[in-house]
């Protein structure tokens, strides 16, 4: 069977996103679609493309699972198959390449080096992707140089400059007070009826009665604390993937269903969690005798769900410094929050995080040190804000 390959990258920051992919992919049935998250960063990535050839192979593997073996090929049929055909898929070194005269696919994947050509050949769409910062525009720029005959589409939402958009040569589309699937609309795809419905249900956050709506934002709640507590993205782009599937197939999705079953031992865990809080713990005594309040939260081995974002955040509501001390799969871990705008917790990360991770200090050790630091950052910027107060009234004597 003959299989086109084309290529949506878009901003998995994004959920509402999940109904133009499928609207896109839905028009596009017959052929190979691959949906890439996509950050900035990743497009100043000399090997971006690269990257993408195991994505390729696997949804290669997928789409030929999912064929009727028994379905006729229509460009083929078995009665009129040619007994050349097979010889002419063959390289000069007698190896498959894949691809037929057409340069069209073949049900097996193509070689790497094919691949990575097609890959770079695939019609693109572009969905949600625009500058955060002004800084962030040449990554744009260049990309669209690299790419600029293939784009067949590219809609967001970010604030443009009109030279931007000149550069661009207009080919984005920018949102206004329509939405993405509103948008497609007028470049042919057209979504089933309720999609739009539920895009705005996605977008706004607003409370819900939609079963869909609901399960579907409780899996990419769960997705969103796995990618947090694991440092790995592809659980919220592999759910995004999976609602895309479920409005496809109009069928529930396994991995869904995982994800949704375990929501409620995740509000109960972090409920609890929340209660393992000491004010006044040995392991931060320097802290307390000058008068530094650090809440610590020792949750031993923890459930990779457990919302440690919200417990930090609750507990920054009556707490200037926060410190979260867990395990996760065995691997000690520690996070740090102040309202203290001259400590630089970034600096402790990054010590504690080397520490962690090449000296392998134990827990009592580790803690001490990040209570000698808060002691150490806090006395010099007191000292430091006493010495400029001192200048400012020698100053005005003067």
């Amino acid at each position: 069977m003959k299989t086109k390959m084309k290529i949506i990258i878009y901003n998995p920051q994004q959920f509402d996103l999940v109904f133009s992919i499928a609207a896109i992919s839905e028009q596009a049935a017959k052929d190979l679609v691959i949906a890439i998250p996509t950050e900035t960063a990743d497009l100043n990535n000399p090997n971006f493309w690269r990257n993408q050839i195991p994505v390729a192979k696997e949804a290669y593997v997928e789409m030929s699972y999912y064929e009727d073996p028994d379905e006729p090929d229509e460009d083929y049929p078995e009665d009129d198959f040619d007994e050349d055909y097979e010889d002419d898929l063959m390289d000069d070194d007698g190896e498959d390449d894949g691809e037929d005269d057409d340069g069209d696919y073949i049900d097996n994947p193509p070689s790497e080096i094919t691949l990575l050509e097609k890959i770079k050949q695939a019609p693109l769409y572009i969905l949600g992707l625009g500058p955060e910062e002004d800084s962030d525009v040449p990554s744009f720029f260049n990309f669209f140089d690299q790419n600029e005959e293939r784009i067949v589409l590219w809609i967001d939402d970010h604030d443009w400059k009109p030279e931007e958009l000149k550069y661009l040569k207009n080919k984005i589309r920018v949102l206004k007070d329509e939405s993405y699937l509103e948008n497609l609309e007028q470049f042919g795809y057209t979504p089933p009826d309720g999609w739009k419905d539920m895009e705005i249900m996605m977008l706004t956050g607003e409370e819900t009665y939609a079963p869909l709506i609901i399960r579907w934002r409780k899996a990419l709640l769960i997705s969103l604390i796995l990618v947090n507590n694991l440092d790995d993205s592809r659980h919220l782009s592999d759910t995004l993937m999976n609602i895309v599937t479920e409005l496809l197939t109009e069928e529930l999705n396994e991995e869904i269903e995982k994800l949704c079953a375990i929501f409620p031992d995740m509000e109960e865990s972090t409920e609890a969690a929340m209660e393992e809080i000491s004010l006044k713990s040995d392991f931060f005594s320097l802290s307390t005798d000058n008068g530094i309040e650090v809440a610590l939260f020792d949750l031993g081995e923890i459930k990779a769900y457990i919302d440690l974002l919200k417990i930090i955040a609750v507990a920054r509501k009556s707490h200037d410094n926060v410190v979260l001390y867990y395990t996760i799969y065995g691997h000690p871990k520690i996070i740090i929050a102040t309202k203290d705008p001259a400590i630089s917790v970034s600096d402790i990360q990054k010590a504690i995080d080397w520490c962690l991770k090449d000296l392998n200090l134990d827990k009592v050790t580790m803690l001490r040190l990040i209570d000698g630091e808060l002691v150490y950052q806090t006395k010099k910027n007191r000292a430091r804000a006493a010495k400029k107060k001192f200048k400012k009234i020698a100053t005005i004597k003067a």
